[in-house]
């Protein structure tokens, strides 16, 4: 009797881990494989675009690095907080997620925008990979705001318990700047191939769709995450020096 007792909490617990971990890999492989589904589509346009295009991915693997170290310390307090139910600090937890993060994107994003050639001669000295390179990072660099804020929330949002949501907007981003890039790196009827221009544009517009798609679906569902202006910036710096020990 003990057993089947045994197998059956065994059972609810792994289908309840399955459903919760699933989504999770799902979300984070499809983070991953924003990057590199426009290197594979930009491969037919030759090395230069390719070399271009993967110089770019390394600087952004950077940014993601920086950024992730600060969305792991807030998921682990926005974690502890859910479990006591005290949503006023899981807010303020995740206006230091969107403050620290927005800071270090405002920063990739701005040395993306105005000095893109300077950022690629670290890695090459080829002017034609630092030029096609350069239009790239610029289209980037608007997008990680955006991507910035949009981690945050998703960040949140699975550390309450809510993998799905994440997963679902992260597979409707990915197969919306798949489409994106066939029709604008080739060209489609009377849209003209932008080449790696058009990879960038692919990139920024499905950033921004999944950012607006992942707002609206919080706040009008109305999560414990769903916070006003005023208490995503109340935070105090106790609070801030509890985060950066962990961060």
């Amino acid at each position: 009797m003990s057993l089947i007792k045994i197998s059956k909490k065994n059972k609810i617990y792994f289908n309840t881990l399955i459903k919760f971990i699933l989504p999770l890999i799902i979300h984070d492989l499809v983070v991953n494989l924003f990057s590199y589904v426009d290197l594979l589509m930009v491969g037919q346009l030759g090395d230069t675009a390719v070399a271009a295009v993967g110089i770019c991915n390394q600087i952004y693997t950077i940014f993601i690095l920086l950024v992730f170290g600060i969305y792991s310390g807030v998921s682990i307090f926005i974690a502890q907080y859910n479990g006591e139910e005290n949503i006023l600090n899981i807010k303020k937890m995740l206006g230091i997620s969107i403050v620290f993060s927005f800071f270090i994107s405002l920063l990739f994003g701005l040395l993306a925008i105005i000095i893109p050639d300077k950022i690629l001669s670290i890695y090459t000295n080829d002017p034609a990979v630092i030029e096609t390179g350069s239009v790239y990072l610029r289209l980037i660099g608007f997008s990680l705001i955006f991507l910035s804020i949009y981690f945050s929330y998703s960040m949140a949002l699975k550390s309450i318990g809510n993998t799905r949501i994440p997963m679902i907007i992260g597979v409707i981003s990915i197969l919306l700047n798949t489409g994106l890039n066939f029709i604008l790196i080739f060209g489609f009827y009377s849209i003209p191939a932008l080449g790696v221009a058009g990879a960038g544009i692919a990139t920024l517009i499905s950033r921004i769709v999944g950012f607006i798609l992942l707002i609206a679906v919080i706040y009008i569902k109305k999560y414990v995450i769903a916070a006003h202006i005023k208490e995503i910036f109340s935070f105090q710096i106790k609070l801030v020096k509890q985060f950066l020990k962990v961060a």
